[in-house]
């Protein structure tokens, strides 16, 4: 069967947009497409992939003509009627505050497994067996609606090549977000390119021994699978390092456990404070620089929060436009669209082709403009934070008053309180705009927020 023409496509601050006929997007988010070693979930989690998945923290990035794609392991009725109410209400905070809308037109929730009692369609809701990623795929072939690539992988690829011809130049891109994806590969194209990072040896499994740690030197070091994320598999955790005796031992453990990665990497610790550059990658060797961050790290080694100001930024600005610069003239380099650096001093770390944890900051500030028709033409974007580890009420009633809270918050101090999405499954992602530099404003509500 013929499939027709390869769609176009559009390069976005958020990912990849295949473009479709009829006005409006798929939103869904599959986090764990991030995960280019597929072994690390279920060998170190013990869950299935798409169970890392629920895509509510896209809610921020929604449009009026959107399909918002969300992903729960068991659905029944009950938490259909609870993820509405807490798009609804989230949809009303960023109303009242921002004066945008962020409700979607349609939400389709994908799941493993459901309770029989569950009502396909009602309340503008409709539920799907499958991964967050095949089923947001599925209703963009079915809707004629464009959908955001939030993560244009191998895994992207071949979900959409069973629905859509794929054009040539999109299936390179894949090539290039899974090579930038896979550390060893990263790294090794840095130290080539004489951009600087930390001292890194890359192994693969098949070939390592202990005796290769040998060639290390003195010092701390820290290690990382090459096609993981978010933490997962670092060691030793929490910003620190640890000595070669001690990698020996981890090392050793892993193998006779079965659990060593299939590539990873030795990194030479690197002290200091995290922090980030966003940038889009766009053809002709063209590039813009979204916006420049700080990070914060739990003792896992995940984001956990992140803080933009217009100082921090103008301070690291020509450092980020040198690298980019220098980036897309090297030899070999052909990726194109979203991509972040996060570096320790002036040293990368890390590189992520893909939107992060770190987005709805470069996100916010492209709202700017339509924030101030709202608000008044004194609203100017000062400080803005994220915390990827807020606890909302679980009972619709409780959550209303969060909503009133964040309202009053707001009345009282003209800090502005936006969560990305509401889980109700677990713990939310919130973007505080213009705290003071001690985040007294955001520790009050929190305050607030568990004495409800």
């Amino acid at each position: 069967m013929r499939l027709g023409t390869p769609p176009s496509y559009e390069l976005t601050p958020l990912g990849i947009l295949i473009l479709n006929k009829n006005p409006g997007r798929i939103i869904g988010m599959p986090t764990s497409e991030v995960y280019l070693d597929q072994k690390l979930i279920p060998n170190l989690l013990q869950i299935p992939k798409n169970h890392l998945d629920n895509g509510i923290q896209a809610q921020l990035y929604l449009k009026q003509e959107d399909i918002l794609v969300v992903h729960v392991p068991h659905i029944t009725a009950n938490l259909a009627e609870i993820l509405l109410e807490n798009l609804k209400i989230n949809s009303f905070i960023w109303k009242e505050l921002t004066g945008i809308s962020i409700n979607p037109k349609e939400v389709v929730v994908s799941y493993t497994s459901k309770d029989e009692s569950i009502l396909s369609g009602k309340n503008r809701i409709i539920s799907r067996e499958g991964s967050l990623l095949s089923t947001s795929i599925q209703v963009m072939r079915q809707s004629g609606k464009s959908i955001l690539g939030f993560i244009f992988s191998s895994g992207f690829l071949e979900e959409l090549e069973l629905k859509k011809p794929v054009a040539a130049e999109l299936k390179q891109q894949s090539k290039a977000t899974d090579f930038f994806m896979d550390k060893n590969l990263a790294m090794t194209f840095f130290s080539k390119s004489e951009i600087k990072i930390p001292l890194t040896y890359p192994f693969e499994r098949k070939s390592f021994s202990i005796s290769m740690l040998d060639k290390l030197g003195n010092g701390e070091y820290i290690l990382k699978p090459s096609g993981g994320a978010a933490g997962l598999g670092l060691y030793p955790k929490g910003g620190i390092g640890a000595p070669i005796s001690e990698l020996r031992e981890h090392l050793k453990n892993l193998e006779s456990s079965g659990l060593l990665p299939e590539r990873f990497q030795i990194q030479e610790f690197v002290p200091g404070k995290v922090w980030g550059i966003m940038g889009l990658i766009l053809p002709g060797r063209q590039w813009k620089v979204l916006q420049i961050h700080t990070q914060q790290m739990d003792h896992q080694g995940r984001f956990i929060g992140g803080r933009w100001t217009s100082s921090f930024e103008s301070g690291k600005i020509k450092f980020a436009e040198e690298l980019f610069s220098r980036l897309v003239n090297q030899e070999g380099f052909d990726y194109l669209g979203l991509i972040q650096f996060d570096l320790i001093g002036d040293k990368i770390i890390e590189v992520n082709p893909r939107i992060t944890a770190s987005s709805p900051i470069c996100h916010l500030l492209s709202l700017e403009s339509k924030i101030q028709a709202h608000r008044g033409k004194e609203f100017h974007f000062r400080q803005i934070d994220i915390n990827t580890q807020i606890q909302f009420p679980e009972t619709p009633d409780k959550l209303r008053q969060a909503a009133q809270l964040i309202q009053k918050t707001q009345n009282e101090s003209g800090f502005l309180i936006l969560p990305q999405g509401i889980n109700p499954l677990g713990k939310s992602r919130v973007v505080f705009v213009n705290d003071k530099e001690d985040l007294r404003f955001q520790n009050k509500f929190l305050e607030e927020l568990e004495n409800l």
